[in-house]
């Protein structure tokens, strides 16, 4: 097929389906690859040919206009990106929600001895107090109690409370990933906010979407960087049109105002 045959049937399979300007720079990126075909000693028919039917390409570039312009819209259009003020505050809301079952403890003795003694460090690391606490296990057996700690000093403290301390901080970590699971791409904080997470590319969030954006982009790394994470994040979404976080980078995710009706 020649250069100028190609180019008139590609134009009338997308004339009409996209913008004008658009239009035009397709039909010249196409030009311009039969020009450089050209001058690589190829025919028209060649190069027709290793570029396929002028249907099929409009079809496939048709495809791609419709996927772009959906993430668009989301940004621009149908799904207003969520203010900051709603953003802070739903994570104000999900942090103290994750920290319930260790406030709770702290009524109870003994847990509260080992919840004061890691608390200050939660300031600086999500992560490393689990490994303080795994410090006063003790499963050498002892007569008549399971397994007790004996060598620490602080009397009453045995492997009951340590595992309900080592739950709750599971439960701190896992609450963002199994809340916005089950609330289906919002955490209680963000539907109390009306806010949600979509797609950048209009696909369905899922799970493991959720499971690398809560735990992997924001515990994680925030242990693996001692909190810096949280910092560099709060400075990109202040500075950003869309409010993007390192966990959005991660999963091609955005923080919409939700539109939906089913508060």
């Amino acid at each position: 097929m020649k250069k100028s045959e190609f180019l008139r049937e590609l134009k009338i399979n997308l004339e009409g389906k996209i913008g004008d300007d658009e239009l035009e720079n397709i039909l010249m990126d196409y030009d311009d690859i039969f020009e450089s075909g050209k001058a690589d000693n190829k025919t028209e028919d060649e190069i027709s040919d290793m570029i396929g039917s002028p249907a099929l390409v409009a079809r496939n570039i048709l495809d791609e206009w419709s996927d772009n312009r959906e993430a668009k819209s989301v940004i621009e259009g149908d799904y207003p990106v969520a203010p900051l003020g709603k953003r802070v505050m739903a994570f104000a809301i999900d942090y103290i929600l994750s920290l319930v079952p260790l406030v709770l403890l702290s009524f109870i003795r003994a847990p509260r001895i080992l919840f004061f003694a890691v608390i200050p460090l939660m300031l600086y690391n999500p992560v490393v107090p689990i490994f303080i606490i795994l410090g006063f296990l003790d499963i050498s057996p002892q007569p008549g109690v399971v397994s007790t700690y004996v060598d620490s000093g602080i009397a009453g403290i045995n492997i009951f409370h340590i595992v309900l301390v080592l739950i709750s901080f599971i439960f701190f970590w896992l609450y963002g990933t199994l809340s916005m699971i089950i609330l289906k791409d919002r955490t209680i904080g963000m539907r109390l906010m009306n806010i949600r997470v979509v797609k950048r590319d209009g696909r369905i969030l899922r799970p493991l979407d959720v499971f690398i954006r809560q735990f992997v982009g924001k515990i994680l790394l925030a242990g693996l960087t001692w909190n810096i994470s949280y910092i560099v994040s709060f400075f990109w979404t202040a500075f950003s049109n869309t409010h993007n976080t390192i966990h959005d980078k991660l999963v091609g995710t955005l923080v919409v105002e939700d539109m939906r009706n089913d508060q």
